[in-house]
C-alpha cells in the first residue's frame, strides 16, 4: 500500500512528463513531421481524450518538448562545471554537456521548425534563459572581467556550442579526428581564460 498516494496534481505532472517523453521518443525515431496524437497516446498507454486533457494541440507538446530539453541542459553537471579538458572534450566528441545523440537529434529537428509563432517563441525563451545561466556561470569563474567581455565570453561559447550541435545533427563532423579536435578546443579555452585573467579556483566548481 502506497503510504504517500500522489495528490491530483502530482499526478497530472507526472502523466504530463510523461506524454513529453514519449514525445520525444518517437520524434528521435521518426521526426517531428510523423509525430501525431495518436501515436504518443499508444506509446504512453494513454487515450487521446487523456492527452488532451494534458495539453491543448501537439504544438503545446513540441513546445514543452523543448522546453524539458532545455532544462536538462541547464541541470546537467556539466553546463555548471568549468573545466577546459571536460569542456573541449565534450565539444570534440559532438556531444556539448553531454547531450545525447537522440538529444541532439530532436534539438535539430525542432530547430528546423519555422512557420510557428507559438514555437518559434518558445525556443527563443529558452535560448533565453540558456543565455541568463550561462552568463551567471560566466561571472561566477571570470572574477574581473567586465560585463562587456562577459557577454563576448558567452557569445563565443554558444557559438561553439550551438555550432557542435548542428554539425555533429547533420553529420559533418563525424570522419573528423576527435583527439585533433579535442586540443584545439583546449587551446582556444585555456587562451579564453589567459585572456581574461582570474578564474574561480577548481575546487569552487559545482561538481
Amino acid at each position: 500500500m502506497d503510504l504517500h498516494p500522489l495528490s491530483r496534481t502530482e499526478k497530472q505532472n507526472k502523466r504530463k512528463q510523461l506524454i513529453i517523453d514519449k514525445a520525444i521518443e518517437l520524434t528521435v525515431a521518426h521526426g517531428l513531421d510523423q509525430l501525431s496524437i495518436a501515436d504518443i497516446a499508444k506509446a504512453s498507454g494513454l487515450g487521446p481524450g487523456q492527452i488532451y486533457r494534458c495539453f491543448q494541440d501537439k504544438d503545446e507538446i513540441i513546445e514543452n518538448m523543448i522546453l524539458s530539453i532545455t532544462d536538462k541542459r541547464i541541470c546537467t553537471p556539466g553546463f555548471h562545471r568549468h573545466d577546459v579538458h571536460i569542456k573541449a572534450q565534450e565539444l570534440a566528441s559532438g556531444h556539448p554537456n553531454n547531450m545525447s545523440s537522440e538529444e541532439l537529434s530532436l534539438l535539430y529537428e525542432v530547430l528546423n521548425i519555422s512557420g510557428n509563432n507559438k514555437i518559434i517563441e518558445t525556443i527563443e525563451k529558452s535560448e533565453k534563459k540558456m543565455q541568463e545561466q550561462g552568463l551567471y556561470i560566466l561571472k561566477e569563474y571570470y572574477k574581473t572581467a567586465s560585463p562587456q567581455e562577459i557577454r563576448a565570453i558567452a557569445e563565443v561559447v554558444a557559438t561553439l556550442t550551438e555550432g557542435v550541435i548542428l554539425r555533429t545533427a547533420k553529420g559533418y563532423s563525424q570522419d573528423v579526428d576527435q583527439a585533433i579536435l579535442q586540443r584545439i578546443y583546449e587551446t582556444m579555452l585555456t587562451a579564453m581564460d589567459s585572456l581574461f585573467g582570474e578564474v574561480k579556483e577548481k575546487e569552487n566548481n559545482i561538481q
